[in-house]
């Protein structure tokens, strides 16, 4: 071989010398920087109700496209979602995902929600009339009313044995309970309404101060005037339970005089629950 050979075949070596190493570094390069797309995510911690909008949008450019989980929204895409609501919180950084975006529903007016022939009125409420705090929106309640009267006001003449027996001092002042209204249909709690959905109320633990029931306007100036009276109490049911006790029949009023037998029947009542209640394990 002679030297001009010798060249020429050493220059072709390092030609497919130079080709195969540019092979290799593109094959290592694609194995360690997978292709990428651009995201939309948080740029701050967002919590759950925020509404979207394009001030607290950032984007990501490096999101391998391989990971890319289903529902990921783009660039061009985010638009559409303006004005949607979160329903989970998010933190900075966190994608914006379809699936944790919805559409507001429209909230009528409060009159919209009530049917003909019932009114809207709004009660006090406290942890302890109203259930811990456990009302909610759609719920079905009872009403109770407790109120301390003289047996004038109630059309009687005062015992006045009542005084030794600490019914009111020589007035024939006494307590009792009674069921007002049964399968009382919840407007709202607070500003939380029933025709809202859970993004946009705010969140369940907080506590309330008042609820907001649909009632004939008869039964409104009925609770009305019993407020003025005494205290009330609410009764949560079951949204099954539809049954209404007879008013003259069922509802006994409860006082002082008849606790105890009234105590010996309620005691027997649960007693036959129990026998057919069946409890989870």
């Amino acid at each position: 071989m002679n030297r001009r050979t010798a060249i020429l075949v050493a220059v072709v070596l390092g030609v497919v010398a130079v080709i195969l190493l540019r092979k290799y570094v593109t094959d290592l390069r694609q194995s360690y920087f997978k292709e990428t797309v651009e995201v939309a995510v948080a740029n701050a911690n967002l919590p759950e109700g925020t509404v979207l909008t394009e001030d607290i949008v950032s984007y990501r450019s490096d999101w391998p496209a391989d990971l890319l989980p289903s529902g990921a929204i783009g660039p061009n895409s985010i638009d559409m979602f303006y004005g949607h609501q979160l329903l989970a919180p998010l933190v900075q950084g966190d994608l914006l995902l379809a699936g944790y975006l919805v559409r507001p529903r429209p909230v009528f007016p409060l009159a919209e929600l009530l049917t003909e022939g019932e009114r809207a009125i709004t009660l006090a409420c406290d942890e302890i009339a109203g259930v811990a705090g456990m009302i909610r929106p759609n719920d079905r309640i009872d009403i109770l009313g407790t109120f301390e009267v003289t047996a004038q006001e109630m059309g009687e003449t005062p015992d006045p044995g009542d005084t030794a027996a600490g019914m009111g001092a020589g007035f024939g002042q006494r307590s009792f309970t009674y069921t007002l209204l049964q399968d009382v249909k919840v407007l709202a709690v607070d500003d939380r309404r029933a025709d809202e959905s859970p993004s946009q109320t705010k969140k369940a633990e907080e506590t309330y101060n008042s609820i907001t029931v649909a009632l004939t306007p008869g039964e409104a100036r009925m609770v009305v005037f019993a407020l003025e009276k005494g205290r009330l109490n609410y009764a949560l049911r079951p949204k099954e339970d539809m049954l209404i006790e007879d008013a003259e029949e069922d509802l006994e009023v409860v006082d002082v005089r008849n606790l105890f037998a009234h105590l010996v029947r309620e005691t027997k009542t649960r007693k036959e629950r129990r026998i057919v209640e069946v409890r989870p394990k």
